[in-house]
């Protein structure tokens, strides 16, 4: 498929060429600047966006970066993380790409192009596991990330499973996708309680399991239990999350 030939028949998009890299365009949608380039092997497009105003160096290093890796962001199921990107004054440690399916970029304006465009976006390794699903994908990289914003934080991969004496919590105990930010209001709750639990599971597939007892809050692997400081639950599962945890 000529995928820049659709690129630059494109009608709803007012493109001009990026300066920096071939075969590659930049266009306003709303609020954002976007840039679209083709794929190493040409086949697919990839598309950056910024909800701040950024310089053409900006797109080129995103875009010239996913060209350079396209064999490995191509193959997103439905994700897909490259470790080693940087831009100057930014934080980010990876670029990720996600599946056109669940991205669905420009589906209204021109959805013949959408089915062959990857979003793609710099972030970080504890973002991706490399097991989401494609709904745990959609959840995460369209809701709850805010991929345009480059001046967000980590948002860690995170599997939660919880129960309350009061018989609130996950069902069954089995864990799902969720918001860290959820996490960090979860664990101040259970100030004062004496029987409940949270587990959670990063981007490594790794678990953590508090329990709450009479005793206060442990960490419990099998039959051991850790005293866990109540003080620093929300600082040291955040550690655990993002991959930089001083075990307990």
């Amino acid at each position: 498929m000529d995928v820049a030939g659709l690129i630059t028949n494109w009608s709803g998009a007012a493109l001009s060429p990026l300066p920096g890299l071939e075969q590659a365009w930049t266009f306003r949608d709303g609020g954002s600047r976007r840039a679209i380039a083709v794929s190493g092997n040409a086949e697919f497009a990839f598309q950056a966006s910024a909800r701040q105003e950024m310089p053409d160096g900006f797109f080129v290093s995103v875009l010239g970066f996913a060209r350079w890796h396209s064999a490995r962001l191509l193959a997103a199921v439905p994700l897909a993380r490259v470790d080693g990107f940087a831009y100057p004054d930014l934080t980010f440690d990876s670029l990720i790409a996600l599946l056109p399916s669940v991205a669905a970029v420009n589906a209204v304006s021109f959805p013949e192009l959408s089915a062959r465009t990857y979003a793609v976006f710099p972030g970080w390794e504890c973002e991706v596991s490399g097991v989401e699903s494609e709904a745990d994908a959609s959840l995460r990289f369209r809701r709850i990330v805010k991929t345009q914003d480059l001046t967000r934080a980590p948002s860690p991969s995170l599997r939660l499973a919880y129960a309350k004496a009061d018989g609130s919590g996950t069902v069954n105990g089995r864990r799902y996708v969720m918001d860290p930010a959820f996490l960090g209001r979860l664990l101040p709750s259970f100030e004062g309680l004496t029987e409940g639990f949270v587990e959670f599971e990063n981007y490594r597939s790794e678990a953590r399991r508090i329990e709450w007892g009479p005793a206060g809050p442990a960490y419990v692997s099998g039959s051991v239990r850790v005293p866990a400081d109540p003080d620093l639950l929300v600082e040291q599962a955040f550690a655990f999350l993002n991959g930089k945890e001083e075990r307990p």
